[in-house]
């Protein structure tokens, strides 16, 4: 064997071993759980098979994430959860020279605050009880049927209408201006005690925006958020390098002692000492020039940072993730666009033009921390 090829066979166990390893490191990144593809069945009233609602999922998962955009983060990200919150209610009459003596039903709007959760994805509901000294007599005063009318993602206000009944009973009447109401509103969203990444509540910011149909907006925040998701994994890539500095000499020293080959002649063959320690030097230059290369942060976005980590995680110039350099491809013109925005340029967004954003940045990112190319699965890996 030639010296160029020796070389080439020992640098090649050195970076899979880093590949590995960077691979587990950046798979620590993981925030997401799998989506309940029944969730989005358009057919929920018939039952269907588990391999139905994820193919009906996968069809046409594009328009999901850009129809119900909000409806994939509640799904995928496990920082938001379940919650119910209780706050109080007056339950005024809209005519505010209605009469419990003389009338039975009313109609009411109102508007709650929903406090100490941000992030909220949904609200899924509202039920009221009213309280007369501590004890709950909702059954026995009143009937509600209260709808829940539009959600304000940016105050977090919760506009509910509907009406209520009187029930019978000539006792109520004397009541109603005595008791405590309570309203319990359900939704989906996260506690403001909940510690997330900064590139992850970009995302959640810009699903708002694209629900809202703030295009502008939408291109902006999560763009940020993948700029913010880039910036970590490539700091995260210095990191193994300052930190397995030695252990990856090491690991070199011993692949350089244990390598033996055979000559054409059919004769075993091990490095003189020599040898060894030319080997040795050139591998300890590469880690060397690794750690120079990823100290610098004043480099292009994806065409180094992002690339130069895919590059350590055999994701880039790799058969196996076709499709996922063809979304690369995407996220580079979607940041020219960024960058137009970014510096105060005459810019407007077309829904058409831009109806992939969300689709394209959760798959670059669940991919690169999964190591999975999700686009040319259906996103298989995240699917139940």
């Amino acid at each position: 064997m030639e010296n160029r090829e020796i070389y080439k066979t020992l640098l090649s166990q050195v970076e899979a071993k880093i590949c590995e390893e960077l691979r587990l490191k950046l798979a620590q990144l993981n925030v997401f759980r799998s989506i309940d593809t029944s969730a989005f069945s358009s057919v929920n009233f018939v039952e269907l098979e588990e391999w139905e609602y994820k193919q009906n999922f996968q069809t046409n998962i594009r328009n999901y994430f850009y129809w119900q955009p909000l409806k994939i983060i509640s799904q995928l990200m496990e920082d938001i959860k379940p919650y119910d919150v209780k706050i109080e209610a007056f339950l005024d009459p809209n005519n505010k020279f209605s009469d419990y003596r003389t009338e039975r039903t009313f109609n009411y709007q109102e508007v709650y605050k929903i406090k100490d959760y941000y992030n909220i994805m949904s609200v899924n509901g509202i039920r009221y009880s009213i309280f007369h000294e501590g004890e709950d007599v909702t059954s026995m005063v009143l009937k509600i049927y209260p709808k829940v009318d539009h959600f304000d993602y940016i105050t977090n206000n919760v506009y509910v209408s509907g009406e209520y009944k009187l029930v019978d009973g000539e006792s109520n009447i004397y009541i109603l201006d005595e008791v405590d109401i309570e309203a319990e509103i359900s939704f989906e969203g996260i506690e403001n005690t909940t510690n997330i990444a900064a590139w992850l509540q970009y995302i959640l910011e810009g699903s708002v925006h694209l629900k809202n149909d703030n295009m502008k907006m939408a291109i902006f925040n999560l763009f940020a958020g993948m700029d913010k998701f880039i910036e970590v994994i490539y700091d995260e890539t210095f990191i193994y390098y300052l930190e397995n500095y030695n252990a990856l000499k090491s690991f070199a020293y011993q692949c350089i002692v244990n390598f033996k080959y055979v000559d054409k002649k059919g004769k075993e063959v091990v490095l003189t000492s020599e040898e060894k320690g030319a080997f040795y030097y050139e591998i300890e230059d590469f880690l060397i020039k690794k750690v120079k290369s990823y100290s610098k942060e004043s480099r292009r976005l994806i065409d180094e940072k992002f690339v130069n980590v895919l590059k350590e995680i055999k994701m880039y110039s790799n058969d196996e993730f076709k499709k996922f350099q063809e979304l690369v491809k995407r996220l580079r013109l979607l940041e020219l666009d960024r960058n137009k925005i970014g510096h105060g340029e005459a810019f407007k967004a077309s829904q058409v033009e831009y109806e992939d954003i969300l689709y394209v940045i959760l798959t670059l990112i669940c991919s690169t921390i999964l190591q999975n190319d999700l686009d040319a699965e259906g996103w298989d890996a995240l699917l139940r």
